[in-house]
């Protein structure tokens, strides 16, 4: 299978000749390639999306919402086909993607167009939207910003890190809504190449960048002479909080949920999960045994909860250093981190890894490895949770098991966008602002807000 870019309303092939292999996570065999695109291919992505801000002047602000109210009903009727294609690039349970992503999807969509006939002022587009997102989800973060970005009568060049069914069902939404020819252009390739183009090219307006905290610096500083619109979203570490000890090795297998799904991989994952001395032997007796239950992931009708496999063999070679380095942190082993042969040799499976009583100075306490690598700290008392919690580069949310009284204090204190108390859901189909670095420049996803429009008031 080839990937090809999507420009000017037609799929052709990159100018580079690199091409980027995709394999599938579950088998570990090839599935599809696409050339990296070039400065050329954005140049006449780029003419197009500007041809196509005329366009979409001309469809009333009534006539987008309608548009994009078509889109649900499509997702609807695509979605387990489209979790199932899903599943094989982003290495999550199709059940999963299905329930959470594609369905989860639509809700949002009429979250973000909600009261689009009640506002006060004027808005006009912002113009040309660069989105640059990851592997992960992708569908998700795609949709979340090209709603209200078409509402608001922009048109969008969207950047895939790598090959992925998303472009197909992104053009079949635009087609079926019969959005404008240049409206959506669609762009494959390395993130380290491309992005700082994108950041730093005149004619984009804005641009709204997912990925890891370590590029920043390669988005802002290429956008400085620009001045055009930022809106960075980068990785954040998150907290799963126990207060009490899980009854049964089974209730603790579901509320690992937010680590496992996903495999640590993803902004929703959580790396670091705090119990208290009180019940540390018995929890950890019980995380023992609920751990030893997870098997490989399937790509159809996947288990709710399985041991999800990691995307790329090289992930696994970078678990597999820090499980070497553990010790030399102050820490201990738990349990994992080793390569599967339960199913083809070829897949990518692997254990999640479980450390103990990392110290907070240690790098991995800081940084964000997307890996399935989860560190437990026991503490004293629950006030301490905050403290560690609030180190390092958080936002994205927290989840609290324990008597509601007491997560509710323990929540206010968190420095992260939203806190989930004895419940887990990404959660993504209402506005919240993620705390400390992991957002940067606006971080609104309003239609009419000042990311992707331009306000005049008038009163």
């Amino acid at each position: 299978m080839e990937f090809l870019n999507f420009i000017n309303g037609q799929f052709v092939k990159a100018n580079s000749e690199v091409a980027m292999e995709k394999f599938d996570p579950f088998t570990g065999k090839s599935i599809g390639s696409a050339l990296s695109s070039t400065v050329i291919d954005l140049v006449g992505a780029l003419q197009g999306a500007k041809n196509a801000l005329g366009e979409m002047e001309k469809i009333h602000l009534e006539k987008r919402a309608e548009k994009l109210n078509l889109w649900a009903d499509i997702i609807i009727r695509n979605a387990a086909l489209w979790a199932q294609e899903s599943a094989r690039f982003e290495g999550m349970p199709a059940n999963f993607l299905k329930d959470e992503i594609f369905l989860g999807t639509t809700n949002l969509i009429k979250k973000l167009i909600q009261n689009h006939s009640h506002t006060t002022g004027f808005f006009r587009p912002t113009g040309v939207v660069a989105i640059s997102i990851p592997w992960c989800h992708s569908f998700l973060l795609a949709i979340e910003r090209i709603v209200p970005a078409f509402l608001a009568g922009n048109s969008v060049i969207l950047h895939l890190s790598e090959p992925s069914p998303l472009a197909r069902m992104l053009v079949e939404l635009v087609q079926k809504a019969e959005w404008p020819t240049g409206s959506l252009q669609i762009l494959f390739g390395s993130r380290a190449e491309l992005v700082p183009v994108l950041a730093g090219h005149p004619g984009i307006n804005a641009l709204s960048y997912v990925g890891h905290e370590k590029h920043r610096e390669k988005v802002v500083q290429p956008s400085l002479s620009t001045g055009k619109k930022i809106q960075l979203n980068l990785s954040a570490k998150n907290s799963l909080i126990f207060l009490e000890d899980p009854p049964t090795p089974e209730d603790l297998l579901r509320q690992l949920k937010p680590c496992l799904v996903g495999q640590g991989q993803t902004a929703w994952n959580t790396q670091r999960i705090f119990i208290l001395e009180s019940f540390r032997e018995s929890f950890l007796n019980k995380l023992k045994i609920a751990l030893e239950t997870l098997r490989p992931a399937e790509n159809e009708n996947s288990p709710e909860l399985s041991l999800w496999p990691v995307v790329n063999s090289e992930r696994i070679q970078q678990l597999k250093n820090v499980r070497e380095r553990i010790p030399q942190e102050e820490g201990k082993v738990f349990w994992g981190g080793e390569r599967l042969q339960e199913k083809d040799q070829n897949g990518f499976f692997v254990q999640p890894l479980f450390s103990l009583d990392l110290p907070n100075c240690s790098a991995w306490q800081q940084e964000d490895l997307r890996l399935p690598f989860f560190i437990v700290t026991s503490v004293k008392y629950s006030h301490e949770i905050a403290k560690w919690t609030n180190t390092g580069s958080y936002g994205h949310s927290a989840v609290i098991w324990g008597p509601t009284d007491k997560a509710r204090v323990l929540g206010q204190k968190l420095h992260v966008g939203q806190v989930f108390i004895n419940k887990w859901k990404i959660s993504s189909a209402h506005e919240f602002t993620a705390q400390k670095s992991s957002r940067y420049g606006s971080t609104d996803y309003r239609w009419n807000g000042n990311f992707f429009s331009e306000q005049t008031l008038i009163f």
